[in-house]
Order: C-alpha cells, then structure tokens, then sequence
C-alpha cells in the first residue's frame, strides 16, 4: 500500500498481525472470565464487628443507600411483604456465603422497640428460618417498649432493657434485625443471652 501524506508527515499504515490480535482478545477473555469467577465466588455482605456483636449486612447505607429500603420496608410492611421475602432470601443467601462453618440452633430476631406493631426484624427471621428449616423462637422481650416513634439519635439513646426467655446452653442462635447502627440493641441482646453464642445478619448498616 502506498504511503499517505498528511502534511509534511509520512507514514505508513500500521499493519496488523492477527494471529496477535486473536492472542489478545483470548487473553482479555480469559481474564474477564477469571473476574467473573471471583466475583460469584466472593462473599457477599459487609462485616460488622463492634464490642461482643458480629456479623454481617447485606446492605451499606453509605455504599449502597440500604437506609432508605429499610425505612419504605417498615412503613407498611403487610403492603411490601412480597418484598420483604424477596430480601429475606438475599439475607440467607449472605449467611450461606459469610458462616459457612456454623450449624445455628436457632433463628431469632431483636424484640420490637414499638407497642403494637408489626416488626419488620421478626417477619425477615421468619422467613430466614423458614428456607433454613431451622425452628423460629421469639427469645427477647423489650421490656420498654415505646407507643410511638423516635428520632433516630432518640432511639440511639434508649436504654435497651431486655428479657431473654430461653435457659442457655450454649447453642449457636442466629439473630436477624434490619438496620443496626450503633449496634446497642443487638449488645443488649447478647448482653442476657448468657452461654448461648450470638450471631447477627443484618438488612442494612449505617
């Protein structure tokens, strides 16, 4: 092929090999086949670790706005049911992949802060012990509840005054809530849990 001027520059068209272009896009194949691997073999959830509470969120308000999904859940949550088992089996879904050496006892929830209404906690550990054919046990009672809501820095500062209705005898229990910030309700679960182990799996954390 003749030169081409462009100018007072001359150059010839590059040329092509492409036994070494099919070298490369087998290469990034491979690679974007390695990647996807790593991201389906990856845990999913966010490690939450504070005082004598572990275990992991689904969601990160900061990384993901889990937040605002856990506010529109609680609403109504007879309305959003359908929704709330749809996050339900992501929950199990994230404790298959983050404790996979635990064989848990039990499932349980934190006790509702609110007189009379329906807890969004309760109805996702259902659920999660349902697909686990684990038994579902109602273990704590708030023995303060409130008949209306707080604040968020309001509820932050309630002195959380639990009741555990089961003897412990060191089995491993799974505790399921669905937004944990400070992490004071799920310490004050562990708090009267005694010799039984606690482990939590989390809607969202802040």
């Amino acid at each position: 092929m003749d030169d081409l001027v462009v100018g007072r520059l001359e150059f010839a068209p590059a040329k092509i090999e492409v036994g070494l272009l099919k070298d490369v896009l087998e290469s990034l194949s491979c690679q974007k086949e390695d990647l996807v691997d790593e991201i389906s073999t990856r845990p999913i959830g966010y490690r939450y670790s504070r005082g004598r509470v572990n275990g992991y969120a689904l969601l990160d308000r900061r990384v993901n706005n889990g937040k605002p999904l856990v506010v529109r859940l609680k609403e109504n949550v007879t309305e959003r049911y359908g929704e709330i088992v749809f996050w339900a089996e992501q929950l199990v879904d994230m404790i298959n992949s983050r404790f996979i050496d635990i064989k848990f006892d039990v499932i349980s929830n934190s006790p509702p802060s609110i007189l009379g209404r329906k807890h969004l906690a309760t109805i996702l550990a259902k659920e999660v012990a349902l697909n686990f054919k684990r038994p579902y046990l109602e273990l704590f009672v708030n023995d303060s509840p409130r008949d209306h809501k707080k604040t968020m820095m309001g509820g932050l500062m309630e002195n959380k005054q639990y009741r555990y209705l089961s003897e412990s005898s060191g089995r491993k229990i799974l505790i399921v809530d669905d937004f944990v910030c400070t992490g004071s309700t799920a310490q004050a679960c562990v708090n009267v849990a005694g010799s039984d182990e606690l482990k939590f799996a989390f809607l969202c954390k802040s």
